[in-house]
């Protein structure tokens, strides 16, 4: 890495020299700075080819070696990678780690924190907290003098007031994270320790408000810990809530009613602000579980649900096909698939999604992915996801079918149940057996405007190009 960093460095350090007239113009060094910033000169980098693919780390390494006279003749250079690899170190916070006294030091400064856009929160950093509380006076002390500019009076307080004083530092720390609008909290089979309750509280009146994406994976046991009712009154701007369902020691279906009694408070809150919904879960339950806890979200556009279940038919309330149809004039982004890395070919059909939602009218649909099961005998398996009628999906543009491998009929029949004869279909992914000139054929003769096609290859060959040049 040393020796990369120096050849850069020296042909980086030639590249400036000889274009001194234009050099707070880096365009040709960032291309996807180009619609942001002014238009890029006519010269072009042709012996810098791969200088556009070097990590963050290396570019800074780089920079450390051009003369400090250069701030002043090519600051536009030097400020644009000075912000970019700054807004790459620290745009995620990961309180997941054993803490330090360096740890929250840097984060007083307001132009590294504001900085900050993700926050991820796992317990094993608290409780390492809890168990180092006894021998931490020197450690809090110090790390409270440069935020509070006194130290405690007496060593034996420190124990006493450590829960105290660790959620007041969070608090005045927290604030100084005005740029955060994502926050993703892991919480499995573990007992959070006494003060991660109140460190909730605090994270959530202090950063709530300007929050707009939350994502928390945990036990079905500790729903209530994170979502308490009251919560949803303080995410006034949250667009985006992902939930996803960990292993636990009980069965998701003995706490289906902690489930509803606590998600449904928090959704209903969120209903005038949430737009995207998405909902997963690694063990086999009933949908109704998820789905009673969701009610109805009137600005509801993306749905996306990634379950290893399918027995949706026990309660018809409570279903996915009656979820749908209730959002069915405005969700625009709909994905259905098992859930990753639980379905093979020994799957029981049983555990499989039922497709009586494929007979919904969804006009508003633009996007759909859907795990489809190749059956053999039909007959016995009727109700089985096996073909999706794309007729009831007048404004569909994007298709996206990640799992079946699907033979040329299947595909032709699928396509052909476009509507309008697929003129508004723009982009398709599908996984296919062999790349041949009758899928082509098929491809052009359905979907004559179709713009990007991505075909993956049964043995993990994954085929992009642009439709336009293969007709």
């Amino acid at each position: 890495m040393e020796a990369q960093a120096n050849h850069f460095a020296v042909e980086l350090d030639e590249w400036l020299q000889s274009r001194s007239t234009w050099l707070t113009r880096p365009l040709d060094l960032i291309p996807s700075l180009k619609p942001a910033l002014a238009p890029a000169p006519t010269e072009t980098v042709s012996h810098l080819p791969a200088i556009n693919k070097l990590p963050v780390e290396i570019w800074l390494y780089i920079l450390s070696f051009l003369p400090k006279h250069y701030i002043r003749t090519c600051m536009g250079v030097h400020r644009i990678f000075y912000e970019i690899a700054m807004d790459e170190i620290h745009k995620d916070l990961r309180l997941v780690e054993t803490p330090t006294t360096d740890f929250i030091r840097p984060y007083k400064d307001p132009k590294i924190s504001q900085r900050v856009h993700r926050i991820h929160i796992r317990p094993d950093f608290f409780h390492h907290i809890q168990e180092m509380a006894p021998e931490s006076h020197r450690w809090l002390s110090s790390l409270l003098e440069f935020k509070k500019g006194h130290k405690f009076k007496s060593p034996s307080q420190s124990l006493f007031k450590w829960k105290e004083a660790w959620g007041e530092l969070d608090s005045k720390t927290l604030a100084l994270f005005t740029g955060v609008e994502e926050i993703n909290i892991t919480l499995h089979n573990v007992s959070p320790p006494v003060f991660f309750a109140p460190f909730l509280e605090t994270l959530w009146t202090t950063l709530g408000p300007r929050l707009q994406k939350l994502s928390v994976d945990l036990t079905p046991g500790q729903l209530p810990l994170i979502l308490d009712p009251t919560v949803a009154t303080t995410l006034h701007c949250l667009t985006t809530f992902e939930i996803r369902f960990a292993r636990s020691h009980f069965p998701i279906s003995h706490l289906s009613s902690v489930i509803q009694h606590t998600l449904l408070p928090f959704t209903q809150g969120l209903r005038t602000t949430l737009t995207s919904l998405t909902v997963c879960a690694s063990e086999k339950t009933n949908l109704s579980c998820f789905l009673s806890g969701i009610g109805y979200l009137p600005c509801l556009t993306t749905f996306s649900i990634s379950l290893f279940t399918n027995q949706d038919a026990s309660n018809e309330r409570h279903s996915l096909t009656a979820f749908l149809s209730a959002h069915s004039t405005h969700i625009q982004d709909l994905t259905i698939e098992h859930k990753p890395g639980r379905y093979t070919r020994t799957t029981a059909y049983e555990t499989l999604v039922r497709s009586d939602f494929t007979k919904l009218y969804l006009p508003a649909l633009r996007r759909l992915s859907i795990c489809l099961s190749i059956v053999p005998n039909l007959a016995e398996h009727s109700s089985i996801v096996t073909h999706v009628d794309l007729a009831r999906l007048p404004r569909l543009d994007t298709l996206v079918i990640p799992d079946a491998v699907l033979e040329c009929n299947m595909i032709r029949k699928i396509l052909s149940s476009l509507p309008e004869n697929g003129t508004h279909m723009r982009r398709l992914s599908i996984k296919v057996r062999t790349v041949c000139l009758q899928l082509m054929d098929i491809l052009a003769e359905f979907v004559p405007a179709l713009e990007d096609l991505t075909i993956v290859c049964h043995w993990g060959m994954e085929f992009v190009s642009g439709f336009d040049s293969l007709r």
